[in-house]
Protein backbone atom coordinates (compact mmCIF):
# COMPACT_ATOMS: atom_id res chain seq x y z
CA UNK A 1 0.00 0.00 0.00
CA UNK A 2 1.38 3.29 -0.96
CA UNK A 3 1.48 6.18 1.19
CA UNK A 4 -0.84 8.96 -0.32
CA UNK A 5 -0.65 13.26 0.30
CA UNK A 6 -3.82 15.25 0.89
CA UNK A 7 -2.48 17.10 -2.44
CA UNK A 8 -2.99 13.65 -4.42
CA UNK A 9 -6.72 13.13 -2.73
CA UNK A 10 -7.47 16.69 -3.63
CA UNK A 11 -6.41 15.74 -7.45
CA UNK A 12 -8.98 13.17 -7.79
CA UNK A 13 -11.64 13.17 -10.16
CA UNK A 14 -14.86 12.15 -8.12
CA UNK A 15 -13.61 15.45 -5.62
CA UNK A 16 -13.25 17.55 -8.29
CA UNK A 17 -16.42 16.81 -9.34
CA UNK A 18 -18.19 17.07 -6.27
CA UNK A 19 -16.14 20.55 -6.24
CA UNK A 20 -18.04 21.45 -9.46
CA UNK A 21 -21.37 20.44 -7.76
CA UNK A 22 -20.72 22.48 -5.04
CA UNK A 23 -20.14 25.63 -6.43
CA UNK A 24 -22.90 25.21 -9.20
CA UNK A 25 -24.77 25.45 -6.22
CA UNK A 26 -22.94 27.85 -4.17
CA UNK A 27 -23.72 30.32 -7.66
CA UNK A 28 -27.17 30.04 -6.81
CA UNK A 29 -27.04 32.26 -3.87
CA UNK A 30 -26.20 35.51 -2.76
CA UNK A 31 -22.31 35.95 -2.91
CA UNK A 32 -22.98 38.28 0.00
CA UNK A 33 -23.87 35.40 2.22
CA UNK A 34 -19.94 33.82 2.30
CA UNK A 35 -17.38 35.48 4.17
CA UNK A 36 -13.71 33.98 4.98
CA UNK A 37 -13.37 30.93 3.55
CA UNK A 38 -16.69 30.71 1.47
CA UNK A 39 -18.73 27.74 3.43
CA UNK A 40 -19.52 30.03 6.85
CA UNK A 41 -21.98 32.96 7.20
CA UNK A 42 -19.62 35.33 9.35
CA UNK A 43 -21.16 38.09 7.80
CA UNK A 44 -22.17 40.93 10.52
CA UNK A 45 -24.21 42.63 8.28
CA UNK A 46 -26.69 39.17 7.06
CA UNK A 47 -30.20 39.40 7.39
CA UNK A 48 -32.66 36.71 8.30
CA UNK A 49 -33.09 36.45 4.62
CA UNK A 50 -29.17 35.32 4.32
CA UNK A 51 -29.68 32.90 7.24
CA UNK A 52 -32.71 31.45 6.03
CA UNK A 53 -30.61 30.97 2.61
CA UNK A 54 -27.77 29.42 4.32
CA UNK A 55 -29.54 27.05 6.09
CA UNK A 56 -31.48 25.96 2.69
CA UNK A 57 -27.90 25.83 1.00
CA UNK A 58 -26.43 23.86 3.79
CA UNK A 59 -29.40 21.33 3.45
CA UNK A 60 -28.81 21.24 -0.33
CA UNK A 61 -24.84 20.50 0.16
CA UNK A 62 -26.05 17.72 2.62
CA UNK A 63 -28.03 16.36 0.02
CA UNK A 64 -24.96 15.89 -2.29
CA UNK A 65 -22.54 14.52 -0.23
CA UNK A 66 -25.11 11.77 1.40
CA UNK A 67 -26.25 11.34 -2.21
CA UNK A 68 -25.28 7.27 -2.70
CA UNK A 69 -22.85 7.03 -5.27
CA UNK A 70 -22.30 10.80 -5.54
CA UNK A 71 -18.86 12.19 -6.21
CA UNK A 72 -18.20 13.17 -2.79
CA UNK A 73 -19.16 9.31 -1.78
CA UNK A 74 -17.15 7.67 -4.47
CA UNK A 75 -14.28 10.23 -3.30
CA UNK A 76 -14.74 8.96 0.36
CA UNK A 77 -14.89 5.39 -0.23
CA UNK A 78 -11.51 5.88 -2.98
CA UNK A 79 -9.34 7.24 0.21
CA UNK A 80 -10.07 4.77 2.31
CA UNK A 81 -7.44 2.85 3.91
CA UNK A 82 -7.54 -0.64 2.60
CA UNK A 83 -8.06 -2.66 6.09
CA UNK A 84 -11.13 0.19 6.30
CA UNK A 85 -12.54 -0.66 3.07
CA UNK A 86 -12.51 -4.26 3.64
CA UNK A 87 -13.67 -3.89 7.22
CA UNK A 88 -16.61 -2.03 6.09
CA UNK A 89 -17.12 -4.49 2.63
CA UNK A 90 -17.21 -7.17 4.99
CA UNK A 91 -19.89 -5.85 7.35
CA UNK A 92 -22.06 -4.48 4.25
CA UNK A 93 -22.07 -8.16 2.47
CA UNK A 94 -22.18 -10.51 5.79
CA UNK A 95 -25.70 -11.89 6.73
CA UNK A 96 -24.42 -10.77 10.19
CA UNK A 97 -24.55 -7.45 10.03
CA UNK A 98 -26.84 -5.78 11.74
CA UNK A 99 -27.12 -1.65 12.92
CA UNK A 100 -27.40 -2.28 16.66
CA UNK A 101 -23.72 -5.06 16.57
CA UNK A 102 -20.75 -4.47 15.37
CA UNK A 103 -19.38 -7.83 13.70
CA UNK A 104 -15.92 -7.14 13.67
Amino acid sequence: MSKKTIESDFDNEHYQEYLLQKEKLKQKYDKDMFIGNGDTIRNVKATEKHNIDYRRYVSQLMDIICKPNSPYQKFVWETLPEYERMKRDYVTHTKKSSVYKETL
